[in-house]
């Protein structure tokens, strides 16, 4: 064991051997960096690229409910005309007579 680079006394042998803890241990870290960086510049690209759509509909999912009923077909006919003369939507058929319903004017 005259070869200093494998003597367990050898001075030289421990600054080799740190010097390779070293290097291996930046290895790692390099590819933590890297994970995380990709992580980064993912949520970032995330963030940036928003979606309109699908906010939308997680917004309408969670603000707005459908109120689904059955009429006649008769029935349905009429209440389309009406409401095209008067020029009123569905939804605000609804709100005026939940109005009128509220003031005690339709019973």
């Amino acid at each position: 064991m005259d070869n200093k680079n494998h003597s367990w006394n050898s001075s030289s042998w421990q600054e080799d051997q740190k010097s390779d803890f070293k290097e291996m241990d930046l290895i790692p870290s390099l590819h933590l960096i890297i994970y995380f960086y990709r992580l980064i510049v993912n949520f970032i690209y995330m963030e940036e690229k928003f979606n309109k759509v699908k906010y939308n509909q997680q917004y309408n999912k969670e603000h707005y409910k459908q109120f689904k009923t059955e009429l006649k077909a008769e029935e349905k006919k009429e209440l389309d005309c009406i409401l095209k003369e008067k020029g009123m939507s569905k939804v605000e058929f609804i709100r005026k007579a939940k109005e009128l319903l509220e003031k005690g004017k339709l019973k």
